[in-house]
């Protein structure tokens, strides 16, 4: 039998995703690593398709993992050049935050001479020569902020607060005497932040360490958005870069972004696609200037995705209004957008709601995802705007989701509007329609086991089949909005949650990490 690994690559691609696709990330590693080894054909074949991606969760692995790694690819510049992803999860946490009754069981790690010179040498690489001090200080610390931030990452969950990371953010976008101390950083097409959920909410010093239940803590440190959001000023820096296309914002906070974009010359001009998701707080005045700055800023914008949670004093009326104001600058350039608006848990859900403006006034759109009452108004069952949905809706459309409008339901007239939408004729390209339905036991009838909202629009389903149209009604749950926003969301909760559960099990019960010395947690938490 002829050796795979000297057919053309291709075809040896097409052979490994076969044998491999039953199994997970970690074991196809593990077994290419294997395989490897045969030849130094089989290497050379297979090495890009080992670091074509590398994960690191810093709440289950320990830091030398992640400096290894580092270390790795400074010494080949080969190798480097295969990374095309990295994806770093719960990094801004490290043991010197010990409650004070442990402290005196950490030590400081040694690091092998030459890779402390490897590690120099990219600090003055990046050109942030004057923080090398600090910065070899804290690695004996097994501080793992330095590290993630010379790696130069494509996806991260980002730290309340990194000087390392602002230092070499600020270089990428500067070049001083002709030199770009950040090329990788130059290049970047496509950053997405998430804040390190629950990183800064541990009293460390606290004495009360028992070991004691903490799952409501869990739920209620992972869904409190106030103590877990995404700050920008030390990151604006990002926005600047040539290269970058795609920027996705998790958990923003965008108060004071608009005067340090404004004040840039560059601006984010550059930018096709942004995902931003927030939250507005009780008590708490809502930044419009900021967040629509971050929108009106790109000259061409091809998607946006913006999921907000508001809170009772941030009126529907007043978020359509600035929202449909700041796109007026992507009229001809948005292909695909989503809104998605929802409110507090426990707040009454909005009585009124304005409408938001006609869509058909976008020459481009295919993929409008939005809440039903945003685009067509509602008071009490009924739809309140002066337009039809589909006078609202343009000829461009492919696929059309309505978010539900939690513990409201759609108006009573939607059925009957997408019936016109459906036989209008108006929209040849039109080849899906999906309503996002909140699970709530009210919405079933006793009398049936059928939901309401599927015998409701039996119609539009018919008329649908009829029509080549796929039409859908998706159960969902109130915090599943974010369509473009979710996917990324999604590929990294993992990390979110396990940062998550490593900071309370410090604060709850220390004896259940399975090394003290790195504070990374066992499988079964």
């Amino acid at each position: 039998m002829p050796d795979p690994a000297k057919l053309p690559y291709e075809l040896f691609t097409i052979i490994l995703d076969l044998a491999f696709e039953d199994s997970n990330r970690d074991s196809t590693l593990q077994h290419l690593c294997a395989l490897s080894l045969f030849s130094r054909q089989w290497n050379k074949v297979l090495l890009p398709r080992i670091y074509s991606k590398w994960t690191y969760n810093g709440a289950r692995q320990p830091f030398m993992t992640l400096w290894k790694f580092f270390i790795t690819i400074r010494r080949d510049p080969y190798l480097a050049g295969l990374i095309k992803t990295l994806t770093i999860g719960s990094w801004g946490f490290y043991p010197p935050r010990y409650p004070k009754q442990f402290r005196s069981q950490f030590s400081q790690l040694y690091l092998p001479p030459d890779e402390l010179v490897l590690a120099r040498m990219a600090i003055h690489d990046a050109g942030i020569g004057n923080l090398e001090d600090d910065i070899v200080r804290s690695l004996s610390e097994r501080d793992r902020r330095p590290v993630m931030a010379l790696l130069l990452t494509v996806s991260a969950h980002v730290p309340h607060r990194d000087q390392v990371l602002k230092a070499v953010l600020e270089k990428a976008v500067s070049w001083e005497d002709g030199v770009n101390y950040s090329p990788g950083l130059a290049c970047l097409k496509e950053l997405n932040f998430v804040e390190n959920l629950g990183s800064d909410s541990i009293d460390s010093d606290s004495d009360d360490n028992e070991d004691t239940d903490t799952d409501s803590d869990y739920d209620e440190a992972y869904l409190n958005d106030d103590i877990n959001t995404l700050d920008v000023d030390y990151l604006l820096a990002i926005f600047h870069l040539p290269s970058l296309r795609t920027l996705s914002l998790s958990r923003l906070n965008c108060t004071g972004a608009a005067t340090s974009i404004l004040g840039n010359s560059t601006g984010i001009y550059q930018l096709e696609g942004l995902s931003i998701t927030s939250s507005a707080f009780e008590g708490q005045a809502w930044p419009h200037s900021d967040l629509w700055t971050l929108i009106t800023q790109p000259r061409a914008l091809k998607f946006l995705a913006f999921y907000l949670k508001q809170n009772t004093n941030t009126t529907w009326r007043a978020i359509n209004t600035d929202l449909w104001n700041s796109l007026q600058e992507q009229k001809t350039s948005l292909g695909n957008l989503d809104l998605h608006i929802t409110h507090h848990r426990g707040y009454p859900p909005p009585l009124d709601i304005a409408p938001f403006g006609p869509l058909s006034e976008f020459t481009c759109p295919k993929y409008i995802s939005i809440h039903a009452d945003m685009l067509l108004g509602r008071h009490g069952h009924e739809s309140t705007a002066p337009f039809r949905l589909r006078d609202a809706l343009p000829t461009s459309l492919r696929s059309l989701t309505f978010y539900q409008t939690y513990d409201v339901g759609y108006a009573d007239d939607l059925p009957e509007q997408l019936m016109e939408v459906i036989l209008s004729g108006d929209f040849p390209l039109l080849r899906t329609i999906t309503l996002e339905q909140i699970f709530d036991h009210s919405a079933w009838e006793d009398s049936d086991s059928d939901y309401y909202l599927e015998r409701k629009y039996k119609a539009v389903d018919h008329a649908s089949l009829e029509r080549d149209i796929d039409f859908y009604i998706v159960e969902t749950d109130e915090g599943a909005g974010f369509s473009l926003c979710r996917d990324i969301f999604n590929k990294t909760e993992y990390l979110q949650r396990d940062g998550c559960a490593r900071n309370l099990t410090l604060a709850r019960y220390l004896r259940s990490f399975k090394d003290l010395q790195e504070l990374v947690i066992n499988n079964g938490i």
